[in-house]
């Protein structure tokens, strides 16, 4: 019987560690994979521009259906390439924000989060913590908007 225990304990032991090699095999062919995939991107001369508008391109008509002039409003401001801080877009889109009572702040904030939410779902924005950047897809988004004479009540001015 302690033979058996001891047994067991030992193919217990074998198995945790054969499981932790997997764990460290996947992250190797993770890793790999990712490489592999930069290296053929690297050697097909596409840039993230180029891969950007063509993404832009194909989906244009999907995105233009799912994004308001409020959306477009917060992709230009991010057009720059500088963060932005919630509260300073928060501000932008809604001139009212900071006068507005409690209720109306919070009702204006859960709008505004999802807005954010639903572009980063999209692929226009990214919020790594209290950001919020504009992604290349979004970039080439706003080019191909201007391009097409879209959204004229926002981009003009």
């Amino acid at each position: 019987m302690v033979n058996q225990n001891c047994e067991l304990t030992v193919a217990t032991d074998f198995v945790e560690d054969r499981s932790m090699d997997a764990t460290v095999i996947a992250a190797m062919i993770s890793a790999g994979t990712q490489v592999g995939v930069s290296l053929f991107d690297k050697w097909s001369g596409r840039t993230d521009d180029q891969k950007a508008r063509k993404y832009a391109k194909k989906h244009y008509d999907v995105l233009r259906g799912l994004t308001s002039d409020n959306c477009m409003r917060l992709l230009k401001r991010l057009e720059d390439g500088q963060n932005h801080s919630i509260d300073e877009l928060l501000a932008h889109l809604y001139g009212e924000y900071p006068e507005a009572r409690h209720a109306e702040q919070k009702r204006l904030r859960a709008e505004f989060e999802y807005r954010l939410f639903f572009m980063w779902l999209l692929g226009l924005l990214t919020r790594p913590i209290r950001q919020v950047y504009i992604t290349e897809a979004g970039k080439a988004f706003v080019s191909l908007a201007r391009e097409r004479r879209e959204y004229s009540k926002v981009l003009s001015g």
